[in-house]
């Protein structure tokens, strides 16, 4: 066994990580790991756990401890890449890459570079929540993220066909989570629609027990994968019929499966 510090910084703009980190605990701890949680960091050569690993490292700078750091990538975007961040991934033991990312951003990752994606946790393990089918469920359609015009565009059609879509940005945490549990659908749309596909709102929203159509789904998954151009048929649809929403949240989380930490242990000789 061996023990892991999941390390994620009092930021206000990294306040969007916890339930990653959250994820990463649960996968370790099933694989008979133990884990802490906490906001600070051992000092290198610090006596503690055998590993580190860094959540939100673009933005808080954990120090160079190359022996046991393990960089938690999210980040696909490039004002994220700074000299001082592409740094921080080249002195790590490990990169362990959660999102997706273009070649434009391969090209400066290191060579010690693992994929490990997030899946979908247990809903006992997120909280303490009723059957899906038993819950109160007020919210048509909610879409929690910025409203870029692209986004904007689909909101706008989905209202002409007389559905409200209950849109929020900068709501975290239980406000969040008690607005997704009232959900009959949770709406994931890319920003500006050539991104990588990525499945971070997805698996939380999975996780609890939410129906969720998405443009990030994967390309077979065709029940719960939606586009600009199909979307507002499918939430009709799929509105209609709660028994429907509870099978399509099955098909999306059996999809994605429970998150696998596999090659990270092998890459630490675990």
């Amino acid at each position: 066994m061996a023990t892991f510090r999941l390390v994620l910084p009092p930021a206000p703009w990294l306040r969007c990580l916890a339930e990653l980190r959250a994820n990463y605990a649960d996968a370790l701890r099933r694989e008979g790991h133990a884990v802490t949680l906490t906001d600070t960091y051992l000092d290198t050569g610090e006596r503690g756990e055998d590993y580190q690993l860094a959540f939100g490292a673009h933005v808080v700078a954990p120090p160079v401890d190359p022996a046991r750091m393990v960089i938690c990538q999210s980040e696909h975007h490039d004002h994220h890449f700074s000299e001082a961040y592409r740094g921080i991934l080249s002195d790590a033991l490990v990169v362990m890459n959660m999102g997706p990312f273009d070649e434009a951003r391969a090209a400066v990752m290191p060579t010690r570079l693992v994929e490990c994606a997030p899946g979908v946790m247990p809903i006992e393990s997120v909280a303490d929540v009723s059957p899906f089918l038993a819950r109160v469920r007020d919210i048509d359609v909610l879409h929690y993220g910025s409203v870029t015009p692209r986004r904007a565009r689909v909101f706008e059609a989905l209202s002409k066909a007389g559905v409200h879509v209950h849109a929020v940005y900068g709501v975290l945490g239980p406000a969040r989570d008690s607005m997704i549990d009232r959900a009959k659908i949770v709406l994931d749309l890319k920003q500006e629609g050539n991104e990588p596909d990525d499945q971070t709102r997805a698996w939380w929203a999975l996780s609890r027990g939410a129906c969720v159509l998405s443009e990030n789904a994967p390309a077979d998954l065709l029940t719960c994968k939606i586009t600009p151009e199909n979307v507002v048929g499918h939430v009709l649809h799929v509105l209609r019929s709660s028994h429907e929403r509870y099978r399509l949240r099955e098909a999306y989380a059996d999809r994605l499966g429970p998150t696998d930490v596999a090659h990270l242990l092998k890459a630490l000789g675990l």
